[in-house]
């Protein structure tokens, strides 16, 4: 997905992005299914987690260039990320196995995805996209539960 990012092939990168939240969904629980659950899975998932919709999701923000200034991508970068590594620990250390406290990242990732490219067809920089950033992280960090489906 990185690769593809750079190589400016946003479309196919988005629909990679998106079938890893597919495939996200149902890897844990083919693994609870089965019975095959490990603490190394949990991290695994966690780390695609983080580089499949954090990482890679600001690194189109970032080369689609739809922020007014570079220190302000750099800033909202930073938050998001570091909201979407607080909501990853707090997954970790969740004790309720049918909720999500916050918004997952895997739903963050994919919405960044989608609006990005949204905006890029409109070739548009906007302070919209800004605010959007910001909202999505203040929603990975909020104290809200969501029932798992």
């Amino acid at each position: 997905m990185i690769l593809i990012v750079s190589y400016q092939r946003y479309v196919t990168a988005g629909i990679l992005i998106f079938l890893s939240a597919i495939i996200d969904r149902y890897d844990g629980r083919l693994a609870r299914k089965y019975h095959i659950e490990t603490t190394c899975g949990l991290w695994l998932d966690s780390i695609n987690d983080f580089v499949s919709f954090l990482f890679a999701p600001m690194l189109m923000m970032w080369h689609l260039d739809l922020v007014l200034s570079a220190w302000l991508a750099g800033i909202l970068i930073l938050i998001y990320t570091f909201a979407g590594l607080y909501r990853l620990k707090r997954f970790h250390h969740s004790e309720d196995a049918q909720r999500f406290q916050g918004l997952p990242t895997t739903v963050a990732g994919v919405f960044v995805v989608m609006v990005s490219l949204f905006f890029y067809a409109l070739s548009s920089t906007h302070t919209l996209f800004a605010f959007f950033i910001l909202t999505l992280s203040v929603l990975m960090m909020a104290n809200f539960t969501v029932k798992k489906i």
